[in-house]
């Protein structure tokens, strides 16, 4: 591979997967759409990564939340938790286990007045994997 090509791909790959390094802050970002189809987005602080998911979200969906989840904690994992009444509204809380999650996701959405919610997938913080 040319030294130019190979110094663009580990450039591209820098934007898409969090640095793996204890001593740089990264936060991981995932914003909701009523389709389901998800992409955890990092960045260098929280503003940065919630702009990356929100970009990624309006590339695939038109119904993004306002307002994406973060975390800095990349053993978090993000619940995707929707709902049905009164009428489809999806989330996505972290936390650092997915029961702790849906309890926030749960709390989240109750305030908020919807019911009949149900988590609908987990995604690491850390990779962006659906576990």
């Amino acid at each position: 591979m040319r030294p130019v090509a190979m110094v663009v791909a580990l450039t591209a790959l820098a934007f898409v997967a969090p640095a793996s390094s204890q001593d740089s802050k990264v936060y991981a970002a995932l914003n909701a759409n009523n389709e389901g189809n998800l992409q955890v987005r990092w960045g260098a602080t929280a503003a940065e990564a919630k702009q990356r998911a929100a970009e990624a979200c309006k590339e695939v969906s038109k119904t993004c939340s306002n307002d994406p989840a973060s975390t800095n904690e990349l053993d978090d994992v993000f619940v995707y938790y929707c709902c049905t009444t009164p009428a489809l509204s999806c989330a996505t809380p972290s936390h650092e286990s997915r029961e702790r999650a849906v309890e926030e996701a749960r709390a989240m959405m109750s305030t908020r007045g919807y019911s009949a919610c149900t988590p609908r997938a987990y995604y690491s913080a850390r990779t962006g994997a659906k576990q």
